[in-house]
């Protein structure tokens, strides 16, 4: 109903693509959301996604739909030394840790996947304990990263986790399934794995992860995500639908003048 002032539409992910249950099925509800956004898509002047696959999802062709994930505060999230995080949790400095950085509740996050996960490494002789991060203060999930051994992202679907983003700041191992952008995320960092959803690979996967005693990469491999990069990306599409719009204006205001 806008029609004087330009128009950009970003979306996150279930609103484009549709919110999948856990049968990887889509509710009906969601998907007559994701046909309004894609009816969206056409009558604004600037679409926004978060990954090549929601790109995909839209009804536009790629030049017209641009890719900008969220950005990550480099800043908050960072790189503490293993045992002074630890110490601060009050964590076991011997054990292994796995973090499950979701709300276990949500079925789209997947939690019995990664418990499963967590088995079938215990199975393989490494003793490791899954631990939740759910409501916490940011500052506190930092610790919880730091402290881990790895991260794990389980889920069906996403758009562009943060939590990933997140952990590759604090060169975190991370082990994900193939869901979104992850792969472009850390696809190529040493330490990290992309996977089917299936509790074996994940646990080789976390096998490796855990053997990789050092930081990883991945804060110098996601510095394009540094939030005020991406600050200045999405800065740069609002003034170029505002200076198109104004350039349509003063079209239309000289052919008025014109025509009397």
């Amino acid at each position: 109903m806008q029609w004087t002032t330009p128009v950009v539409s970003s979306f996150l992910g279930s609103d484009l693509q549709g919110a999948v249950t856990a049968y990887k099925g889509y509710r009906m509800k969601a998907a007559i959301e994701g046909g309004i956004s894609r009816w969206l898509c056409k009558r604004v002047d600037a679409v926004i996604v978060k990954s090549q696959e929601m790109q995909k999802a839209t009804p536009l062709s790629a030049d017209n739909v641009l890719v900008i994930p969220n950005g990550v505060d480099f800043e908050l999230f960072h790189p503490i030394p293993r045992a002074e995080a630890r110490a601060a949790l009050g964590w076991e400095q011997d054990r292994y840790y796995v973090l499950f950085g979701n709300n276990p509740q949500i079925r789209v996050k997947n939690f019995p996947l990664a418990q499963a996960a967590i088995e079938r490494l215990r199975a393989r002789g490494i003793s490791a304990e899954l631990v939740v991060a759910n409501g916490l203060p940011q500052t506190t999930v930092v610790q919880y990263m730091n402290a881990s051994n790895a991260l794990i992202l389980s889920s069906i679907a996403e758009g562009s986790p943060n939590l990933v983003k997140e952990a590759m700041a604090c060169n975190v191992p991370v082990v994900s399934t193939d869901v979104g952008d992850v792969f472009q995320v850390i696809g190529h960092t040493k330490g990290c794995s992309v996977c089917p959803h299936d509790p074996e690979a994940l646990a080789a996967a976390l096998e490796q992860a855990i053997q990789h005693t050092g930081p990883t990469t991945g804060r110098t491999d996601i510095m394009h995500l540094d939030r005020r990069v991406i600050a200045k990306q999405v800065i740069a599409i609002y003034e170029k639908v505002t200076s198109k719009r104004h350039h349509y204006l003063e079209e239309d205001y000289v052919g008025i003048l014109t025509e009397h």
